[in-house]
């Protein structure tokens, strides 16, 4: 009798420790507030989660929220124009962002805090806008897509100190650039491979290698803080979910399951969670999830 009693209090013990694992597992609601959500990124500090919010119908601003207090508070609270694709240097000392300067035109703006300089670089174009932009650890220049004449959306580097921007790809839609931690590597979505997949190349444009192959879309990359895996975007099962894989394209796993949209995807910097936006009945809030 002592032995089967022994075995049911294992058993139990057993037990208790796989709900507790479930219960882990399930997401952390960071947000209530059901406003449209995206371009998630990390301060420099890594103190904040920097995201663009629809808080109004006709504007997108810039809003931080703290990632122990969970409070909140709009970067740019006077900004009377739409602006979005947040991004700073390692350091913090070079910003950059997208903002929209009337007319359907959107400017990259380069903020540099070391020589107090602010840039705002329009390529014009009409609705051949500015799309997404990153910084380069290091705060030397900003990546951003744009459209060429053919309406095919390249990415093209600019210094930081302005200047004519140089064109790193061409013949595909590429987009959603995002540079590795270390500043190697250029992650991003191109369609040269017949759809949208999730690529990465040199700083310089060069060495393009294709990660994933689907036949729907593939994109919204974001670099884990050790270099080794990028979390991106899928439909591929017919609703949009957070995947992962390992930077040498192997590995792929999915992450969220959620009926309904997971997207934006960026890295905890514990390297074992992501923040995403995820849309629950209608609703989008800022989530933390678990990778494995």
């Amino acid at each position: 009798m002592h032995r089967y009693l022994l075995i049911l209090i294992y058993l139990i013990f057993q037990f208790c420790i796989a709900a507790a694992s479930s219960v882990a597992a399930e997401p952390r609601r960071l947000t209530n507030d059901g406003h449209l959500k995206s371009d998630l990124i990390l301060s420099a500090d890594r103190s904040k989660l920097i995201y663009s919010i629809q808080e109004k119908f006709n504007l997108i601003q810039l809003r931080a929220i703290d990632l122990e207090s969970l409070e909140s508070e709009l970067v740019h609270p006077s900004a009377n124009t739409s602006e979005f694709s947040y991004s700073p240097s390692k350091s913090g000392e070079v910003i950059c962002f997208i903002r929209n300067d009337g007319n359907l035109h959107n400017a990259v703006v380069i903020e540099n805090k070391k020589t107090s300089k602010s840039i705002s670089h329009n390529p014009g174009g009409g609705f051949a806008a500015v799309r997404r932009a990153t910084t380069s650890p290091d705060g030397s220049h900003v990546i951003f897509s744009f459209p060429t004449r053919d309406a095919e959306q390249q990415l093209w580097r600019l210094n930081v100190d302005g200047g004519e921007p140089i064109e790193l790809t061409k013949g595909a839609l590429d987009t959603y650039p995002r540079f590795s931690p270390n500043g190697s590597l250029i992650a991003f979505a191109s369609t040269r491979s017949g759809n949208f997949d999730i690529h990465v190349m040199s700083k310089n444009g060069q060495g393009i290698l294709q990660l994933t192959d689907n036949p729907t879309m593939d994109t919204r990359p974001a670099w884990s803080p050790d270099n080794k895996q990028i979390a991106f975007t899928s439909n591929r099962e017919g609703n949009y979910d957070i995947y992962v894989i390992d930077a040498d394209g192997t590995n792929e796993r999915q992450v969220t399951t959620n009926t309904e949209k997971d997207d934006f995807a960026i890295w905890h910097p514990n390297g074992r969670q992501i923040f995403v936006v995820s849309e629950r009945n209608g609703k989008n809030d800022l989530f933390l999830v678990n990778v494995d």
